[in-house]
């Protein structure tokens, strides 16, 4: 079967390519689309219970819910509730059902859905619109609850990209979704897509635009109408894999990539076969004889096989100045081997490599950043600074304080642990300061492919992913990244 998330980014290149200076729009229904209106429905239904005393739902699991929330009274008939408080239910749901609460606390994206509305946002000359069956007087609401969400993947919804159903009581959702593709490219757009969770609003929107060349695509999730009235060309999915849309020349190309922990020669050698321009290791001095070493962890004591023996750093700097290739020196675990890096690097003579220091803010203080910046004027100087994300959040003055004293010490990168919360935020308040952030520890290529995503000025991860694709077993990111061609 079909990939549709493959499919979308294939008819997304054709349409692109055919019109290259085309304002394109994908657009996405959002009930059963964007978010699992399981959530709503729980959410509400032990609402009820905790309002009225009563343990109908006590039991009730997300896993247990598998109707369209507009199929309430056959979930309520199935689990023995008299008609009588059916109704009452029922009645309840319906006028909480958009209330500003539930909106805010009970609506929760399908993985990945963020992502590939982020994807889109980012490419040049599309924009991603929102045309749902919701009324007309929940636009506010709508935007509050979706930009709340959109916040942590740097998303921000528009008002002019919302359409919603005129009529107050939500009916002919339909016909209210033909006229807001005919408002949207009346707008000036191209529409090139359409992703619903209901077949019979697919063929409506393509029906009224025959010749329009919009994939209709089918959110196989839970849907009221039948799926015989899918319009023909449909693509059915209910993964957002953003694999399908990522691959390694889709990356944004002005991010750098750091292939992170090489600490011994099979990892160096892995590196040098790859795209990545930077390697990054972390400093450690050899308790034995006193001598540098690119260690993630403590140096053992034990002998290890040769492939498998801890990095001597003139070794890997050697290297890596042979083939052109960068290298950034994490001091943070031991800024007291600041000296002895330096004294190293100095013996390396006009043709050592390019390099990125980084440190903690009390590790080198004001005096070893200033050093640095001295002293390497083309070097990348980074500070760690996870702990301004609180800050962002309660006092974004004294963030934005923090950060211009570090400037003013010569740090020109801020490193962000990819675990670190409010991130999103961080880097907003880092681009209003122009300030470039590397995001660290990305685990894994979702992790990796969301961080691209947010545009931070560099990446550092293993780069020990499966194949990026299934079936495209000689890809791997490892061996195809884009290079940044400016910055490395």
């Amino acid at each position: 079967m079909q990939n549709w998330m493959r499919a979308l980014a294939a008819h997304y290149e054709c349409i692109r390519t055919r019109n290259p200076r085309d304002a394109l729009l994908i657009v996405f229904d959002i009930d059963g689309t964007i978010f699992d209106m399981r959530y709503l429905l729980l959410y509400l239904l032990h609402s009820y219970d905790c309002h009225h005393n009563t343990r109908y739902f006590v039991d009730l699991t997300l896993e247990g819910l598998t109707i369209h929330e507009t199929r309430l009274p056959r979930l309520l008939h199935r689990r023995g509730i008299g008609a009588d408080e059916s109704e009452r239910i029922e009645e309840f749901y319906r006028r909480h059902r958009w209330s500003s609460k539930a909106l805010l606390e009970a609506h929760r994206p399908y993985r990945g859905v963020m992502e590939i509305i982020r994807w889109f946002q980012m490419q040049p000359r599309t924009q991603v619109a929102l045309n749902s069956g919701r009324p007309e007087g929940l636009r506010l609401a709508t935007l509050r609850s979706l930009n709340a969400l959109g916040e942590e993947y740097r998303i921000r919804f528009r008002s002019d990209l919302l359409h919603l159903n005129p009529d107050p009581a939500g009916r002919n959702v339909a016909g209210a979704k033909v006229e807001g593709i005919r408002a949207f490219c009346a707008a000036g757009y191209r529409v090139i897509a359409v992703v619903d969770n209901e077949p019979a609003n697919l063929a409506a929107i393509t029906g009224s635009n025959p010749g329009a060349e919009i994939l209709p695509l089918h959110a196989n999730t839970l849907f009221e109408s039948k799926r015989m009235l899918s319009p023909q060309g449909t693509v059915r999915g209910h993964s957002y894999d953003i694999t399908a849309l990522m691959t390694g020349r889709r990356l944004p190309r002005h991010v750098q990539f750091v292939w992170g922990g090489i600490d011994t020669e099979r990892e160096l050698q892995r590196f040098l076969a790859s795209e990545v321009h930077w390697a990054e290791c972390t400093v450690r001095r050899n308790p034995l004889n006193g001598a540098l070493y690119a260690r993630q962890a403590a140096l053992p004591v034990t002998a290890a096989p040769l492939h498998e023996r801890a990095l001597e750093l003139p070794r890997l700097l050697d290297s890596l100045r042979k083939r052109r290739r960068r290298l950034r020196l994490d001091l943070c675990a031991q800024p007291e081997l600041l000296d002895a890096t330096l004294e190293l690097l100095r013996g390396q003579g006009p043709a050592k490599p390019d390099c990125w220091f980084a440190a903690t803010m009390d590790g080198l203080r004001a005096s070893g950043f200033k050093r640095l910046a001295n002293d390497f004027t083309d070097a990348i100087i980074e500070c760690r600074a996870d702990f301004l994300a609180p800050l962002v959040a309660a006092a974004p003055e004294r963030a934005r304080g923090l950060i211009a004293m570090l400037q003013d010490w010569g740090v020109n990168r801020f490193g962000v642990a990819w675990s670190t919360p409010h991130k999103s935020r961080l880097l907003d308040l880092m681009d209003r300061c122009a300030a470039d952030v590397h995001i660290t520890g990305v685990p894994d290529l979702q992790a990796f492919l969301q961080t691209s995503l947010l545009q931070p000025r560099s990446i550092g991860s293993t780069f020990d992913f499966q194949l990026w694709q299934p079936n495209a077993a000689r890809h791997r990111p490892s061996l195809a990244m884009p290079v940044s061609r400016t910055g490395g």
